[in-house]
């Protein structure tokens, strides 16, 4: 069993999944979680998302928040090693994501990078976000 533990606007989240596979295996799956996780934490205005689905030919993991879109231009190098997209913080070193996506391609899966779905709304009834989907095949 393996806990996340979010803190957005002094809230904990308490998470449960339960990951099968060897040691290692497991360690860098929630390596790979973990950094997806907390890039969505730190760019979310009050809430993320987080969906684990089973379909009959692949597993999914959904990662969405209520920030900012992340911009085209960005989704095109958000796996590069040391990019770091615009409105980062200046000790951002670029490194998390690019690690997740090297992780996940090495387990037979992939990583989409969207603008949100409709299911998370602001305040003002807009579609707001950015959605990471981790399959599995």
């Amino acid at each position: 069993m393996f806990f996340f533990f979010f803190f957005k606007q002094k809230t904990a989240y308490e998470i449960g999944v339960r990951l099968v596979g060897s040691e290692m295996c497991i360690r860098d799956r929630c390596e790979a979680i973990t950094n997806i996780v907390k890039n969505a934490v730190e760019h979310a205005e009050s809430e993320v998302r987080i969906g684990f689905y089973r379909y009959e030919m692949y597993a999914e993991i959904t990662v969405q928040n209520d920030g900012e879109t992340i911009s085209d231009e960005d989704k095109k190098h958000i796996f590069t090693r040391f990019y770091s997209g615009s409105g980062q913080p200046a000790d951002s070193i670029g490194i998390g994501l690019s690690l997740a996506e090297a992780i996940v391609r090495h387990d037979n899966g992939y990583i989409l990078v969207e603008d949100c779905k409709k299911d998370v709304l602001n305040e003002k009834n807009e579609c707001s976000g950015t959605r990471f989907v981790v399959r599995y095949l």
